[in-house]
């Protein structure tokens, strides 16, 4: 990188409700609290660990190089509503 350019990019990835096997053993036995849950979510379904895993992917990816700062929302529409 040029001068005054920073050579490691901080970006963050901010996580709506994933499903994971922590969310599910919270939930186990609250099928309305788990269909609430769902119910908030734009998307109509949580998400998942390989949703995530691809935007982390995409971060640590060449063309992300003027990507800089950023708090990235993967969170099914979460964030818009």
């Amino acid at each position: 990188m040029g001068a005054g350019c920073p050579s490691t990019a901080i970006n963050a990835v901010c996580l709506g409700v994933i499903e994971t096997p922590m969310v599910a053993d919270m939930l186990e036995g609250q099928a309305e609290a788990m269909a609430e849950i769902v119910k908030q979510q734009p998307i109509g379904r949580l998400g998942t660990a390989e949703e995530i895993a691809n935007a982390v992917l995409w971060l640590c990816s060449p063309g992300v190089a003027f990507v800089i700062g950023v708090a990235l929302p993967v969170a099914g529409g979460f964030t818009t509503s």
